[in-house]
């Protein structure tokens, strides 16, 4: 379990990562540096989107780990107290 922790948290973060899609969103093409300035709002755009995308699925498995913890912990107490 110690370590379904940490890769519960790192897999569906780096999973929402990957799941970056800027050549569906009109950010692909650029061939040049005076394209990307010129367009840099529209990255900045989509770049934050994608981030903010990313923080919110961490915090999900954040809260999911938390449930499956409380559980666990409940379950832990409750069997440790009927064998008393």
């Amino acid at each position: 379990m110690a370590v379904a922790f940490p890769a519960g948290i790192v897999l569906p973060a780096f999973a929402a990562f990957l799941s970056v899609g800027y050549l569906e969103r009109g950010c692909g093409g650029f061939n040049d540096a005076e394209a990307v300035i010129r367009d840099s709002d529209q990255l900045f755009y989509v770049a934050e989107h994608e981030m903010s995308h990313t923080a919110e699925t961490l915090a999900y498995v954040l809260l999911v780990w938390a449930a499956i913890y409380a559980v666990l912990l409940i379950s832990w107490k409750k069997s440790h107290s009927t064998h008393r």
